[in-house]
């Protein structure tokens, strides 16, 4: 006879695996439960991501996810007015269908050609959401309805910690190719670090510098007003919206050239504008923004000189070059290898960069003087 011991032992084996069965489905269905409540409030949170996040850095379907979630968010705050179209990695919304096509089916795919073939930029699948408003009332709503703040600017704004760019195109389109533009280089800035800073680690502290200021307001700048040549695809620069600066800096070239008893051309600067005057590159590049009235001759003369490079073949290479620098050392580039930078990439002395800049910019003016016909007013 077997014992009680075995007895249990043998009655255990025999009902085991019901049991097991049982167990399982209890478990699971309490698992299951769990998840739906915890679902329900919100408990999961959002999932981590990077504020810079690239090509290579953050799984596909985790991106897709966050840019439905964005997409939905934006087009909720934004209400019923306005339409929106998911393309990712651009996230577009307005009130005008044709605006929105034209901005996802020309637009962009220029900005995002350029930005690759002339920069050497990454495409990144980073969502970013573009507002596109037709006037400025539309603009002004818009920024608060999402951001809850009025605009920065009457043109076009991009909040980097939102991944959003707000655009008012009763300016024009150059301001939709200046915030992009920044977008751009943020993004490329992030991923190269994460490639090459110190062990590869996009986290790590003091591994991501950002693109200095003014490489990155120099671009943004510049490509406010190009045209391209589509038969060899050359991009040719344009006197932008903020001309008055351009003309005030051509003025003062023209008045040097007439000094000169070269030639003729508009009348110099008045008194007032007397503090508007051609910097010395060593001044342009520099980390901290001029206030005041300095702020609009300082950036449109960044434009001119990023203008400079790029008919001298340099302006891609000094951006790649400074990039890589950027992402290796996990610091900003000092002025004097910028300058070492630039020279290399023109075939001159760092001491030789502003008479050269200077030189090719009264050639310029001489060249396109008839878009410079007459000092517009303060108000224009």
């Amino acid at each position: 006879m077997a014992t009680p011991r075995r007895g249990r032992t043998h009655s255990w084996r025999i009902q085991r695996p019901a049991e097991a069965a049982e167990i399982a489905v209890r478990i699971f269905c309490c698992v299951v439960c769990l998840m739906f409540v915890f679902s329900l409030a919100g408990c999961w949170g959002e999932p981590s991501f990077t504020a810079h996040t690239s090509v290579g850095i953050t799984a596909p379907s985790t991106t897709e996810e966050r840019a439905e979630r964005i997409f939905r968010n934006v087009s909720r705050q934004l209400g019923e007015r306005f339409i929106g179209i998911n393309r990712r990695p651009w996230l577009v919304f307005g009130t005008e269908r044709r605006e929105l096509q034209n901005c996802l089916d020309h637009e962009l795919p220029l900005i995002n050609t350029w930005m690759q073939q002339q920069y050497g930029c990454d495409l990144f699948l980073h969502p970013v959401a573009v507002v596109i408003c037709s006037d400025t009332a539309d603009y002004e709503s818009a920024a608060a309805a999402v951001l809850g703040v009025p605009p920065p600017s009457p043109l076009g704004f991009y909040r980097r910690s939102r991944s959003m760019v707000f655009v008012n195109l009763e300016t024009g389109s150059g301001p939709l190719w200046h915030e992009v533009t920044h977008v751009w280089i943020e993004e490329d800035f992030a991923t190269h670090s994460a490639r090459l800073g110190p062990g590869g680690d996009r986290d790590a502290p003091n591994t991501t510098a950002d693109c200095p200021l003014w490489l990155h307001e120099g671009l943004a700048m510049l490509h406010e007003a190009f045209v391209v040549q589509r038969a060899d695809n050359a991009w040719i620069g344009l006197p932008n919206w903020n001309w008055r600066c351009d003309v005030l800096i051509a003025q003062q070239l023209t008045q040097s050239t007439n000094d000169a008893g070269m030639a003729s051309g508009p009348a110099p600067p008045s008194d007032d504008d007397s503090e508007m005057l051609l910097m010395r590159v060593d001044d342009l590049l520099t980390e901290h923004q001029p206030s005041g009235e300095s702020t609009a001759t300082w950036c449109g003369q960044l434009r001119v000189f990023c203008w400079f490079l790029h008919e001298r073949e340099a302006l891609g290479p000094v951006y790649r070059s400074v990039r890589d620098m950027v992402a290796k050392t996990g610091s900003p580039v000092p002025q004097v290898a910028t300058l070492t930078l630039i020279a290399g990439q023109i075939g001159c002395d760092r001491n030789e960069i502003d008479r050269l800049f200077r030189q090719w910019w009264r050639e310029k003016l001489l060249a396109h003087r008839l878009r410079y016909p007459a000092l517009p007013s303060q108000d224009s």
